[in-house]
């Protein structure tokens, strides 16, 4: 004769626990040499289930709807970050989000056991459920806010930097110091080079950028960020957008990108005959030694405008490949 459970939620937590542990082994199996304080806390948490089972044992109710509060705040904080960071290892999600429910199901039928009323427990369920979910989204709400600013304070002096490098005329430079070997490979120097030379001439120095969108990912060892920005230049507006790479606790860039409507203006550029800037097909006057240019009505051979527009699309679309 099977003996009937007199304790279902700690024994539903105490599944939940196995469940988190077998995650944790597994990560930890392999990626466990790169192991952060944060990936030792998500690791450990079996912990707590564990804690709160023993906890279940004598008084059900409030274990069962710890436990769940703090997976539904966890599902949360990752959905903030990225929906494909909450898809993942779902086939461990799923059945642990299934048990904390019937366990939380369980600890309020077992009070009904003690005589108390049916409407008392619905009444309690949703009030239980109603509070978990504001406590959750205001969680969440923390989360994503806390996740904004730290991501902000980490990625924007590395931008900040580059444009930077584009006044000072280092910007090739960057290529070896700040870019991923994703970029390197996708770019040479002298693309790089031509970018920073394109966004200087038409754009000018960046005056102010806004933080508007941000998306960090983990995919397996490898973690990556997402950050868009609104920017204001000298002569125009337009949209930075940049993805970066972890490497080795560095945030390495993988691609960079200055969206504006200036760029489709006045495509073809012109090296000065004098000090080689990159001067608007139309200037009269090189803007950095001042001398005349060419008269832009005048025809230029046909082989120069080709090799111009060439180099012009490379400095543009390479680091988007």
């Amino acid at each position: 004769m099977i003996r009937r459970d007199k304790h279902p939620a700690a024994s539903l937590l105490f599944g939940v626990a196995v469940i988190q542990l077998l995650v944790a082994l597994f990560y930890w199996s392999i990626h466990g040499h790169e192991f952060r304080w944060a990936d030792w806390a998500f690791s450990l948490n079996f912990l707590v289930f564990v804690a709160l089972g023993v906890w279940a044992r004598w008084v059900p109710a409030a274990p069962a709807a710890i436990g769940f509060l703090l997976y539904a705040v966890y599902l949360g904080a990752q959905a903030s970050l990225s929906l494909d960071l909450l898809r993942s290892a779902w086939i461990f999600k799923l059945p642990v989000a299934i048990l904390l429910t019937i366990a939380l199901v369980c600890a309020f039928a077992r009070c009904r056991e003690r005589s108390m009323r049916a409407r008392t427990i619905v009444i309690g369920i949703i009030l239980a459920c109603g509070g978990l979910c504001v406590a959750a989204i205001a969680a969440c709400a923390g989360f994503f806010y806390f996740a904004l600013r730290t991501a902000d304070a980490a990625l924007s002096p590395k931008v900040d930097a580059l444009f930077a490098a584009i006044d000072d005329g280092t910007f090739g430079d960057t290529y070896a110091a700040q870019a991923a070997p994703e970029l390197r490979e996708a770019v040479t120097r002298k693309e790089w080079e031509q970018l920073g030379l394109a966004i200087k001439t038409r754009l000018g120095p960046l005056t102010s950028k806004k933080l508007v969108q941000w998306n960090m990912q983990q995919l397996n060892a490898d973690r990556w960020a997402d950050v868009v920005y609104s920017a204001t230049f000298e002569k125009g507006s337009g949209e930075i957008r940049t993805r970066f790479k972890n490497i080795d606790g560095e945030w390495r860039l993988v691609n960079f990108r200055v969206n504006s409507p200036e760029f489709m203006k006045d495509l073809l550029t012109t090296p000065c005959p004098y000090c080689g800037e990159p001067c608007p097909a139309s200037a009269k006057f090189c803007p950095k030694c001042g001398k005349p240019l060419a008269d832009p009505g005048k025809s230029k051979p046909e082989s120069k405008k080709n090799d111009l527009r060439a180099n012009d699309a490379a400095a543009e679309v390479a680091p988007a490949r």
